[in-house]
């Protein structure tokens, strides 16, 4: 999960396995949205783990 939180900016997301529902009768698609959990990193913390060398 913590891969996870640095690649979406900080925020860990719930998980999702579906992306959209398709209704096959009419063709209508439902798009799932993302549910934040929460925000793990700060952005400082998230710059050191995304470029060590270079930051702070």
């Amino acid at each position: 999960m913590a891969y996870s939180a640095i690649a979406n900016g900080g925020y860990l997301l719930k998980p999702n396995f579906v992306k959209e529902i398709v209704n096959p009768q009419t063709g209508e698609r439902i798009k799932i949205k993302k549910k934040v959990i929460g925000k793990v990193l700060s952005d400082r913390s998230l710059k050191k783990q995304r470029y060590p060398k270079t930051c702070c």
